[in-house]
């Protein structure tokens, strides 16, 4: 699971830096709770499919649909790009990424 601890963990690592850019621009403390939060166990998740934990695929996974349920909604209800829409682009491609390679490394272990 190589490609896909490598995806959770950058995606994780992209997801605490937009938490703390929330916190520097608008000053909010919850957006830089939530983006270290997430990103921690993504990167977290990440570093445990590199060890062969099995559980830890569906962990990053169920983070990267919660943030792309959460910010699909507030891109929908504000119409701007940042941080709703890229966050959702970002998800989609994690999401997909995630899905493809842990598919191709399952089958390979087959």
């Amino acid at each position: 699971m190589n490609a896909t601890s490598i995806i959770a963990i950058v995606y994780g690592m992209i997801i605490a830096l937009g938490g703390v850019m929330g916190y520097v621009q608008a000053k909010s403390p919850m957006s830089l709770f939530a983006g270290v939060a997430s990103g921690a166990i993504l990167v977290v998740a990440g570093l445990a499919m590199r060890r062969g934990l099995g559980s830890a695929l569906p962990v990053a996974l169920a983070v990267t649909v919660l943030l792309l349920g959460f910010f699909g909604s507030r891109f929908l209800q504000s119409g701007k790009m940042m941080p709703g829409g890229m966050t959702v682009i970002l998800s989609l491609i994690a999401l997909v990424a995630m899905i493809a390679t842990s598919r191709k490394t399952t089958s390979r272990e087959l």
